[in-house]
């Protein structure tokens, strides 16, 4: 069997521009032997940083009926496909900073919504923080975080503002 996927990236990743690359190799060396996948050139999409673009490429590839399957990869688009609901087609969303303060939906196995899978990138940030300040008492912490994140992760804001001033 042959399967096309669909690539949405957040927009351009300067730290990691092999990002998308890298990605491809995996899921080629995951179904070596068993599938053949393929990544076409248009359903590789980059948005531009921004929510709305974001959902725009997600909604392109889930109504293009050659996409077997769906990649958010990015922040804001796994974000995104958290908040989906009714997706006709697998998503995989990678890259979901704190599940629990993203209301990330959970169900007895998996995501409970039918055709979302997604990784929650582990602890809790406030958690971090905790075990951070026991490994180094500090008095004051600096976090950087993109602008893009801040904007496009649900409540990462109001996240941020929270840990300052209880941190």
């Amino acid at each position: 069997p042959s399967f096309n996927i669909g690539i949405v990236t957040d927009g351009p990743y300067a730290f990691k521009p092999d990002l998308v690359s890298i990605f491809k190799r995996e899921v080629r060396r995951m179904a070596e032997g068993e599938f053949d996948v393929k990544f076409p050139d248009n359903m590789v999409l980059e948005a531009d940083s921004t929510p709305g673009g974001v959902n725009r490429h997600i909604d392109a590839l889930l109504n293009n009926g050659e996409t077997d399957l769906v990649l958010a990869l990015g922040t804001v688009a796994s974000t995104e496909a958290l908040k989906r609901i009714d997706l006709n087609k697998p998503v995989v969303a990678p890259f979901v900073y704190d599940a629990e303060l993203q209301k990330a939906p959970r169900g007895e196995v998996g995501s409970g919504v039918n055709n979302l899978f997604y990784l929650n990138l582990g602890t809790p940030i406030d958690q971090e923080l905790i075990q951070f300040r026991k490994l180094v008492p500090f008095k004051r912490l600096a976090l950087l975080l993109d602008e893009r994140d801040i904007l496009g992760v649900l409540g990462l804001e109001k996240l941020s503002r929270s840990l300052a001033f209880e941190h």
